[in-house]
């Protein structure tokens, strides 16, 4: 009986060290759970014999190639037999020397594939490498032709090969190197393999740069301003950019600067933000600013005299035309103004209008540093439209109204000289035919203070008098008069005297014949004495034409003597005296 115990095979292994290298490995033979013998194509086969499972062995040798021998080597990958002739039966113990034993071994030559698959993450490319958005997981799948994968490893930025052993994540920002390859059961390493590729996880940065007019200080537009939208990203470039004016309806950003002049004036906010190839996102940027549409506001005031009537504007040769003028946002860039058509000149100061009496049109405009210029409708609809910008049409007044006196009641003209009495007054009048009458003043007697005329004038003491009266028109033009005059509040002296000499006296008063007669008189230095009156007795008043008498005898009379002057100065005096019978 011949037993072959077959082919005890040895492993020479092959194996390179160097710096990040892969792990040095050997090549070898694996048998598989089956029973299943693999043997790596690169290792040598010597043949041997043996009598008994644990013997000794008797390496075999050829007999007709002497210049080969041992190792043997395989040739081809795949399924290698090795046979025998005759065998025991395990189940009989007996020898068939007729039956052919053959044995197998399957010769493993091939590495292993590896495929890198990158999961959960949006990818893209571009000129330098590929990227992966946040979320990148990395799987390693391995396949091998004969005996199989044994193990992957992998290399992540230059470090030291480790095993790769489930999915892994790749969460930091940056440019990623990674180098894998397996081996199998028998030592077939597969070439190492890189993959170059980055983690984009930073969101996109996007800025807004304003074009044309701004005022970045105050963050004030003009109406042909725009604005640009920059979205900045440094790895999986920008997919799209969004941006929402107010309330509006968001839009995708274009490229083109967006203009703010279809915006009403005022505070607008524009929000916008961008998003990469890989879905980063990024944070919604506002940015508040305002779009100012709106000219300075300009106004006139007037400094010294003006009146207003019937939408007319009066103003004297002594008032200056005065401009204010504001701008809540950009300022003023210029203000300027022209009287009567004249070139515009710079307005640095109030200013009098032209000492020529009559109309005047003064118009003005503002410019703030946008450009925005004051405009005026209110002479939309008359001949001065054409000026377009605001316009006063104004009338100088130089000249004050007329004015006059007047006496009332008693006055007396003595030469040159006027004379008042007690019951007289004067009257002021004026008339204004342009700006019209304002009102009337006096001082009399040199006071300081005018009055003003509401009513007639009377004067209280006697003597000389000086009055100056003024006349003020709307825009205090003023005229002046002047009246010398005398006041003379003094009565007549009253005087009497008897046509007989007092012959005694009775019941207290001088006594007179019968026959006496009674002479009156009156007398005033200053205007002169009109009319001398008498009462007799209690009697009705009598004008004095001739010496009185008819008085009752026996009794006492009295009388009562008025003297008035031709100013109504009126005196009296009562006169008591006795009548004889004879």
């Amino acid at each position: 009986m011949k037993r072959f115990i077959l082919f005890f095979i040895t492993i020479f292994s092959i194996s390179t060290i160097a710096a990040q290298e892969p792990e040095v490995i050997k090549f070898q033979s694996y048998r598989d759970s089956s029973g299943v013998l693999f043997w790596n194509l690169k290792l040598p086969v010597y043949l041997s014999i043996s009598s008994s499972p644990s013997g000794n062995s008797e390496q075999l040798k050829n007999d007709n190639q002497a210049e080969y021998t041992q190792p043997y080597f395989f040739e081809k990958e795949g399924l290698n037999t090795f046979f025998t002739q005759g065998g025991i039966n395990n189940k009989t113990s007996k020898t068939n020397t007729k039956i052919n034993i053959s044995y197998p071994v399957i010769v493993d030559g091939s590495t292993p594939k590896t495929k890198m698959l990158f999961l959960n993450a949006i990818s893209g490319s571009n000129n330098k490498s590929a990227y992966y958005g946040p979320g990148l997981e990395i799987q390693m799948v391995s396949t091998d032709k004969y005996v199989g994968v044994k193990q992957i490893y992998y290399s992540l930025n230059g470090e030291s090969f480790k095993k790769y052993n489930s999915i892994f994540t790749i969460a930091q920002e940056g440019e990623y190197n990674l180098k894998y390859y397996a081996i199998d059961f028998v030592g077939n390493r597969e070439e190492i393999k890189t993959v170059v590729f980055r983690v984009d996880t930073k969101v996109p940065e996007t800025k807004h740069r304003i074009v044309g007019e701004y005022i970045p200080e105050l963050e004030t537009l003009s109406e042909r301003s725009k604005i640009e939208l920059l979205p900045l990203d440094t790895a999986s470039e920008i997919k799209y950019t969004k941006y929402q004016i107010d309330k509006s309806k968001p839009k995708f950003y274009a490229g083109k600067s967006i203009p703010v002049r279809y915006l009403s004036n005022g505070y607008h906010t524009i929000k916008y933000f961008s998003a990469d190839k890989v879905g980063n996102i990024e944070d919604t940027v506002s940015y508040k600013f305002y779009v100012d549409k709106v000219p300075p506001i300009l106004t006139s005031d007037v400094l010294g005299d003006r009146f207003v009537v019937n939408d007319q504007i009066y103003f004297s040769g002594r008032t200056k035309f005065k401009l204010i003028c504001v701008d809540n946002k950009s300022g003023i860039d210029s203000l300027k103004y022209s009287i009567d058509d004249e070139p515009y000149k710079d307005y640095t100061e109030a200013f009098y209008l032209p000492r020529i009496p009559g109309f005047h049109i003064v118009s003005y405009y503002a410019k703030d540093k946008f450009g925005n210029i004051t405009r005026s409708e209110s002479w939309e609809n008359t001949k001065y439209h054409s000026y377009g910008y605001s316009v006063e049409k104004i009338y100088i007044d130089l000249v004050g109204p007329t004015v006059a006196a007047k006496f009332t009641g008693f006055y007396y003209f003595v030469n040159d000289t006027v004379l008042l009495g007690k019951d007289a007054s004067i009257l002021l009048y004026a008339n204004d035919n342009e700006s019209g009458m304002q009102y009337i003043s006096y001082s009399l007697d040199d006071e300081r203070e005018e009055t003003k005329f509401e009513k007639p004038i009377k004067i209280t003491t006697h003597g000389k008098h000086r009055l100056e009266y003024f006349a003020y028109d709307n825009v205090n033009n003023r005229n002046i008069g002047e009246l010398t005059f005398y006041a003379d509040f003094v009565p007549p002296v009253i005087s009497h005297y008897f046509s007989i000499e007092a012959i005694g006296d009775e019941s207290g008063v001088l006594s007179y014949p019968s026959n006496v007669k009674l002479y009156l008189a009156g007398t005033d230095v200053q205007v002169g004495t009109k009319i001398v009156e008498y009462s007799l007795n209690g009697a009705a008043k009598l004008p004095y034409i001739k010496a009185v008498k008819g008085f009752k005898r026996g009794e006492v009379n009295e009388i009562t003597v008025y003297a008035t002057d031709n100013l109504n100065n009126t005196s009296s005096v009562d006169i008591k005296f006795f009548v004889r019978k004879r």
